[in-house]
């Protein structure tokens, strides 16, 4: 898909919208310095070109879905076939062809590891065109702001990272989670819509949402399609490290390329997913924060072609 040509104007709302996805409009409008009317058209057309999508981000713990896998597949037959039987699973959140054209990446979570397991042998293994299936289970998710709009490339990450899973959720009573779903397809869905649907009063809809994002376990942000921003390398890096993966995770997690990254268990120790401009702006990110690191023993690159599937619910 071919970027979009945007302003500054542009960057200054997909910007506040990364910090905040409910932001009114009439504070966007005063942020930037232009009507409401205008604003509001903007933001309509940032969404609706596929710039950006407004979701609820939400902690898989709060919904009784702790445990999260990645898996390397390897196929033996064409990969986009395999990546549409793959994608086609209701457990599979995103998925992702990459480059290297017999290999799919994919992220699940499950309740149980029994849940897992039943994934893997009953329904992920059997897909013809499976080579193989690598798992990989998250030891600890460090999620960021999904912030690569050209103005927040140059001005660097903040420090409000958000890191699911680092302490536990309180668990989610029906009303809560009619709000959750509700949010995972629609960020900007007004209140008095949550609150038709959940049975509740406009101002109770309200007081749910703020105690949600109070609790960390839901976070309402834009998250943009980084090829519409021209960002022309998306790559997940698996990465094996000497001694502790949580320093070297810590260190990682400010670079402002950086969308994703959590440590785990399996072949690697940590896995990174990187947006940057070209490819040379990624040569210089790999060589100075990867593989400058005296404490990372191996890096293996994973560029991504077609994104197959890219849910953010659970």
């Amino acid at each position: 898909m071919l970027p979009v040509v945007l302003d500054q104007v542009d960057d200054s709302i997909i910007e506040l919208l990364q910090r905040d996805g409910r932001i009114p409009v009439r504070r966007l409008a005063a942020a930037v310095g232009m009507s409401e009317t205008a604003v509001r058209q903007r933001l309509q057309r940032l969404q609706g070109d596929g710039v950006i999508r407004v979701i609820g981000l939400v902690d898989p713990q709060a919904l009784g879905r702790p445990l999260i896998a990645w898996f390397l597949i390897r196929t033996n037959r064409d990969s986009q076939d395999v990546g549409k039987r793959v994608g086609a699973l209701s457990a599979v959140r995103w998925l992702v062809r990459c480059q290297d054209v017999d290999r799919l990446v994919a992220e699940i979570s499950c309740a149980t590891n029994s849940e897992l397991l039943a994934f893997v042998n009953d329904q992920l293994r059997p897909i013809e065109g499976v080579e193989s299936a690598e798992t990989l289970i998250h030891l600890q998710t460090h999620v960021t702001e999904f912030r690569y709009s050209s103005s927040y490339m140059s001005n660097g990450r903040s420090e409000d990272v958000w890191v699911r899973g680092a302490s536990p959720s309180r668990p989610l009573d029906a009303v809560d989670r009619i709000i959750v779903d509700a949010l995972q397809q629609d960020g900007r869905i007004t209140f008095k819509r949550l609150g038709d649907l959940a049975g509740l009063t406009t101002a109770s809809a309200r007081q749910r949402y703020q105690r949600l994002v109070r609790d960390g376990i839901l976070r309402v942000r834009a998250v943009p399609d980084p090829a519409r921003l021209g960002m022309e390398v998306v790559a997940l890096l698996g990465v094996t490290v000497r001694g502790s993966s949580t320093a070297i995770a810590e260190s990682m997690m400010t670079r402002p390329e950086v969308t994703l990254l959590c440590e785990c268990a399996g072949r690697y120790d940590i896995l990174v997913e990187v947006v940057c401009r070209d490819r040379s702006h990624f040569e210089a990110l790999f060589h100075d924060a990867v593989r400058g690191n005296p404490s990372v023993r191996t890096v293996d690159v994973f560029r991504y072609g077609e994104l197959i599937k890219d849910g953010y619910g659970f």
